[in-house]
């Protein structure tokens, strides 16, 4: 991206069978930056593409389900999170940033984030039932 852009997603009556082939190229030239760097400026990644900022733009705009920020980026920096250098030296951990445009945002987000630990739990104790019911011991010795 030339720059930090707020992008609401197309209706599907402004999506076209021509944004949703834009947006393949796309990918898939993302896809090449993040196993291959390669430094492009956004003119040029356009030149390669075939396409103008507003097509590239809209193409993007056809793949969302609701209004997202698109961070600055070169094409160096394809695989990276966004990021806020002054966290990121006070954690010294891996961070994501992400902009909250809606309240139901942070809602999913802290149910989906506790949810992680008990899935991974739920599959640990699955598995523990599981392995104590294949040998044949009374109640006492499975618990």
């Amino acid at each position: 991206m030339p720059g930090t852009m707020i992008l609401i997603p197309l209706n599907d009556l402004e999506k076209s069978v021509e944004m949703r082939e834009n947006l393949i190229k796309i990918r898939k030239l993302m896809n090449y930056f993040y196993k291959k760097q390669e430094q492009l400026s956004f003119q040029e990644v356009l030149d390669k593409l075939k396409l103008n900022e507003s097509q590239y733009i809209n193409a993007l705009r056809s793949s969302l389900k609701r209004v997202q920020v698109f961070l600055k980026r070169s094409s160096l920096e394809v695989g990276i999170n966004s990021y806020n250098k002054n966290i990121l030296h006070l954690f010294e951990s891996n961070i994501e940033v992400q902009f909250v445009l809606e309240e139901c945002d942070v809602a999913s987000y802290i149910i989906n984030y506790v949810g992680k630990v008990d899935a991974c739990l739920s599959k640990l104790l699955r598995d523990a039932a599981s392995d104590a019911n294949k040998e044949s011991k009374n109640i006492k010795d499975k618990f």
